[in-house]
Order: C-alpha cells, then structure tokens, then sequence
C-alpha cells in the first residue's frame, strides 16, 4: 500500500511572462462583450506599460512593486498630458484587478493600493459657440442633396449629443422620427441609451434630405442593419 506521501500530486507552476498575461487579460475584456473600441484601448496603453517596464526588468505582474508603478507614472508624464497619464493609470488598475481575481496568488498584494491615481486638472473643454455653428451650418447648401445632407448631420448630432462612434453605430432601427428619439445601443460603457433628437429643423432637413436622395440604379428600402452615414449619402426614404 503506497503510502499518502506517495499519492500526493506534485503541482508545478510556470509563471507566465507579462505579454502572456495581458494578451489573456484582453481576451477576457472580449469575452465579456467590451466594444471593439475599448479593447483597442486597453491593447494600446497595456503594450506602452510592458515597454516601458522591459528596461526596468519587470518580466512578471509578481516583480511590479509600488515604486515600479510611481516611476512609470514619472516616464509616463514625460511624454502624456495628465489626462493620458491618468488613462494608463487605470488602465493598469483594471489589469492587476483583473490578475489577483485570475491568479488569486498567495502572499501577493496588488501595488497600486498604495499608490494613489495622479490628479488630472486639464480644463474642460469649451463647447462649440453658436456662432461657429451658424458658420458652419452656412457652408450647407440649401435645395442641394450633400447640403441637406449635411445640415441635417450636425443638426442631429447638436440635438443627440452623440459621440461620432456611436453616430457612425447606428442603423435606420434606432431612429424614431414620430417622436424625435434615437436608441444608442452601444453607448459610453457599452450600456444602451435613449437620446432625445427633437430639433424641428434638424426634423425638416432629414426629410428634405431624403426627399432629394440622388436616385440609385435598382434602389430598394435600406435593409435593418444599414448605417445612417452610409444612407444618408444615398437615401433615407425607408425611415423619413
């Protein structure tokens, strides 16, 4: 009979390096239906982070002290605003969350518990005046397709206040001009939304545009799925 030291398993770890563990982190952040958009930015600001930690000799997350992160931190300001700063900040943050959940590693305590985010005091940034608009709604020739066209984009998009990812995400679906609503399926954070674009003018201009749509050879109504920015080059006669 063997004895119990002899049926014990011998269990062997390799610790993975860091372009290993942040490429299975980036998978994670897909499988939990982050945009396109988002991972991309995790991608960028994680690759940046391992170039500047390879020349300190951090090859593992368990080799990342709080000093490494406050000198990161440093280099980082030499090249980024406070505002870029910050988002390699949290990006890091949302990476060693992500380990210590995954790895669940004894003994091991993430380092920027210590180390506090850097402040951002960039100003806010000033709204587009009315006068610039007018300006620009002046370049939008009147009784000409691309002029509606185009008065009719920055119309809504003035109404909405989308961003230009999630105008260029949407499809006829989601517009509602009965009641003047758009539903943003993929907004800020990936939740859905409802923005109000109730602007008569804007209204107006998105019909007239449709209205003057340049005919296509064998054109039918634009199937569900269609982007708005690609229709309203052609025709939104199927939501108007």
């Amino acid at each position: 009979m063997s004895s119990p030291e002899n049926n014990q398993r011998i269990r062997l770890v390799l610790p993975a390096d860091l372009q290993v563990e942040m490429r299975d982190f980036l998978i994670d952040r897909q499988a939990r239906g982050l945009s396109p958009r988002t991972v991309d930015w995790y991608r960028q600001k994680l690759g940046v982070i391992r170039q500047q930690l390879e020349p300190l000799g951090i090859a593992r997350v368990v080799d990342i002290r709080p000093t490494t992160v406050r000198a990161l931190l440093l280099a980082l300001g030499q090249t980024h605003n406070p505002g870029g700063v910050h988002g390699f900040y949290r990006a890091l943050r949302a990476f060693l969350s992500w380990w210590e959940m995954e790895i669940e590693p004894q003994g091991w305590s993430n380092p920027l518990r210590k180390v506090k985010p850097p402040r951002v005091d960039d100003p806010p940034l000033e709204p587009v005046s009315i006068d610039d608009l007018r300006a620009m709604l002046t370049t939008c020739q009147r009784r000409r397709f691309y002029g509606e066209r185009d008065r009719a984009l920055l119309l809504f998009l003035l109404d909405s206040g989308l961003r230009r990812a999630e105008f260029q995400a949407l499809d006829v679906g989601h517009v509602n001009l009965d009641n003047g609503s758009v539903v943003v399926i993929r907004g800020k954070g990936g939740s859905g939304l409802r923005r109000p674009a109730d602007s008569h003018s804007g209204r107006c201009a998105h019909r007239r545009s449709a209205r003057r749509a340049p005919p296509a050879s064998g054109s039918r109504p634009p199937a569900a799925g269609s982007t708005l920015p690609a229709l309203w080059a052609r025709s939104l006669v199927a939501v108007a």
